[in-house]
């Protein structure tokens, strides 16, 4: 099920003597994009064999997919910072 829209590209590095570095840059939604994720892991293989994998658990994090979001209201960012209280809590409203 599509839920959010990601463009990126997937890349390979290579060091000598070395597995292969895996990254990936991208960006969401492509209509209207709001974050950009980067990826890279050294000696990870191919782009999309690792650090692919690791950009899509971060926007599920962040829209909510398979779990609480991590940025409420849908991957929408605020438009404020949060009040926090002497205990360190967030004060809500």
């Amino acid at each position: 099920m599509n839920k959010v829209r990601v463009g990126g590209k997937t890349g390979t590095a290579e060091v000598w003597g070395k597995q292969d570095t895996s990254w990936f840059a991208s960006f969401a939604p492509t209509k209207n994009p709001q974050y950009v994720v980067v990826a890279m892991v050294s000696q990870g293989g191919m782009g999309a064999q690792t650090a692919a994998p690791a950009v899509r658990e971060i926007y599920e994090g962040i829209y909510g997919i398979k779990r609480k979001p991590a940025v409420p209201n849908g991957g929408r960012l605020t438009t404020r910072l949060p009040r926090f209280a002497p205990d360190g809590t967030v004060i809500r409203g």
